[in-house]
């Protein structure tokens, strides 16, 4: 594992659940995570982004 090699997958999963179900990011709803935010739609417009290869040179 890179980063943090004292963590397993399993704990390091727990703490951000925790943290997120504590800053209100994530609600527990009938034994189930879901968002702390409504949903908003986003615009067509918004989705239609150049891919990569067409991206100007850095």
């Amino acid at each position: 594992m890179h980063g943090c090699p004292d963590r397993t997958p399993q704990v390091l999963a727990g703490e951000l659940v925790t943290t997120m179900l504590g800053s209100g990011a994530v609600v527990l709803r009938d034994g189930r995570l879901h968002a702390g935010a409504d949903q908003a739609p986003v615009p067509a417009a918004a989705l239609r982004v150049p891919y990569s290869r067409d991206w100007p040179p850095a």
